[in-house]
Parts: C-alpha cells; structure tokens; sequence
C-alpha cells in the first residue's frame, strides 16, 4: 500500500483559523508525509482561500485548490496539501484560511512511498448549478498513487467510481466532505473519476493529485513482514569483506537478465 488513510475530523467554531489538535499522523519516518484533504464554507459571496496549512509545526504545500459559490448565498473551498513529518505520532494540524469559514473538515492520509512531495499530476472540477454528479481526470504512475476529494453543498450520500472512498463526513445541514485513494496505479492517461449522489445536489466540486513512487534502490526488494505491514527491503549479497546490494536476474528463456 503506497498511500494508507488515518481518519478525518470535523471542527465548527466559526474562524479563520482552525486547529485539529494531536492528530494522528501514523508510525513516524524520516520519509514519511502527511497528505490533508481539507474542505470549508463561509457565508457570502467573497471568495473563501485556504491561505496556509501545518502538519506538527511543519509547514504544507498546496498542492490543487478550488472555491465555488453557491447560489450566491455562500463561498465552499476545497483543497489537497502534503508535508514531510518525519517526527512524532501525532500532531496539531492547523488551517487558515482569507476569512472567517463557518466549518472546516478535513481527511489525513500518510506515505512513505515517495522521493519527493512533487506531484505527478493535478485536476479539479466544480459545478455553481445543481447536479448529480461531479467527475474529472487524472494522469497516474505505474505503482503510484491518487487521492481525490470532493465537496457537495448538501447532506447526500455520495458513491465513488475510479477511486476507492476512504471516508464521507456530514457537516450538520451545510455540506458532504468525502475523499477517496488508489494505491499501485497503472500508467494511465486521463483517468477517469468521478462522484454521484441520488437525485440532484447543491454546487459542488472535485479536486483529485496524484503521485510517483520513488524508485527501488538497485538490486531486487523483498517484502519482510515487520509486525504491522508488509516492507520492501533491498536483497544483500556477501561479498567476502561487507554485504552489497546487487541486481536479481531472471531466466528469460535464453539467458539470465
């Protein structure tokens, strides 16, 4: 698994800063990222931007964003950020945004799959008229990863395709947070994703990254089972002074490649 979902958490005070306290950010690694799906509403017209985002006192990247008026009446946003957090198990996870946002809710994810934070590819819809459904594409890696995420200004359930859902949030009577991964993706151009609802839902939007994995260390890897999950370590082979890694080969019919 490249991408694995924690939980998400909800909070309603009515700021423009908003604090979900000792999150759990998972088994701390030195390449370990934390990847947020964060959603909010306001009320009026002005637009409603996620300014900035910490993981533990660490600072996030935005990584795609989108804000859409709804009927005029008020401002939703949605938006994907990623940090490296090396340390701790949990942590505070703080989001400001340009105004007061009456609610905040967001989804956390971690990796420790990847060589950078850099994204492969980004995409975002969003719809200012009624609709039952919301959909968009994504370019993938081969063994990488997506997460998506979606906002529907009202209490639906929402239903996935393309995607995997990881968690679906009910904000009171305002709006339905829900979010979605893909771990071990194929190279695939302009995947389709898209989300439904029955009958017909306030505006919404959709905004969905994706990730390449870093790339093995040369020689085989093989997968050891270290009491939580399966690992991929490097295969050793004894020199006679010191253990070097080295290449596996396979027999292709012919010859050893």
């Amino acid at each position: 698994m490249s991408v694995e979902f924690l939980q998400a958490a909800i909070e309603d005070n009515g700021s423009s800063s908003y604090t979900f306290s000792s999150q759990n950010l998972g088994v701390a690694a030195s390449n370990r990222y934390i990847i947020l799906e964060i959603a909010a509403r306001a009320v009026g017209i002005t637009a409603l931007d996620l300014v900035s985002v910490s993981v533990g006192g660490v600072s996030a990247r935005i990584v795609v964003q989108d804000t859409i008026g709804n009927r005029n009446v008020s401002r939703n946003t949605l938006a994907i950020a990623i940090a490296l957090v090396p340390i701790g198990t949990s942590g505070d996870i703080v989001v400001a945004f340009s105004r007061t946002a009456l609610r905040c809710s967001i989804g956390v994810s971690r990796t420790t799959a990847l060589a950078s934070d850099v994204e492969f590819d980004t995409a975002s819809a969003s719809t200012s008229t009624v609709a039952a459904s919301q959909s968009l594409t994504l370019d993938t890696s081969a063994g990488g990863f997506a997460v998506s995420s979606h906002l529907l200004g009202d209490t639906l359930a929402a239903t996935w395709s393309g995607l995997t859902e990881t968690y679906e949030t009910s904000v009171g009577n305002f709006y339905t947070h829900t979010g979605a991964n893909l771990s071990d993706t194929d190279a695939e151009t302009a995947r389709p994703i898209s989300v439904s609802w029955p009958g017909t839902g306030e505006p919404s939007s959709i905004v969905a990254a994706s990730w390449a994995v870093a790339p093995p260390p040369s020689g085989g890897l093989i997968k050891f089972w270290d009491g939580t999950a399966w690992v991929a370590k490097p295969v050793k082979w004894w020199s006679g002074s010191a253990w070097v890694v080295k290449p596996l080969k396979r027999w292709n019919g012919s010859a050893w490649v």
